[in-house]
């Protein structure tokens, strides 16, 4: 049951992931306007911790029935630790940290950056299927 459970929960964010990748690609801007818009709002942080520590966790629970369960387990415990760097570094940080890269990679930089981001989303549904 759990482990459906997780593999359900990662085969949704790839999925989800996918979509938005695709749409970033198309258009960079708006992703970066979402971006920006999400890591300004007071909820920013609880979403982006939240997605990371449920993911990680689902990543650890999959892992042994993965065809990659040394990735999977590296993955999550990543995953898991991206959330508490984000809540130890605070909405603050993780806005001017969000700014910058908006700044510093533009459409294209952004781009190639997505492309990677649905190889990932690829390698989660992959994993799972």
């Amino acid at each position: 049951m759990l482990l459906t459970m997780a593999r359900i929960l990662i085969l949704v964010a790839g999925a989800a992931l996918s979509v938005l990748v695709c749409i970033g690609i198309v258009s960079p801007a708006q992703v970066l306007s979402f971006v920006g818009r999400t890591m300004a709002s007071p909820w920013g942080i609880v979403l982006a911790v939240g997605i990371r520590l449920v993911l990680g966790v689902a990543m650890l629970v999959a892992a042994p029935a993965s065809p990659y369960p040394l990735a999977f387990t590296v993955v999550g415990w990543i995953a898991i630790a991206a959330a508490v760097v984000g809540l130890l570094l605070g909405r603050q940080r993780l806005q001017r940290f969000a700014q910058w890269w908006i700044d510093r990679f533009g459409p294209v930089g952004t781009r190639a950056w997505l492309v990677i981001a649905l190889a990932f989303a690829a390698f989660l549904v992959y994993g799972v299927v």
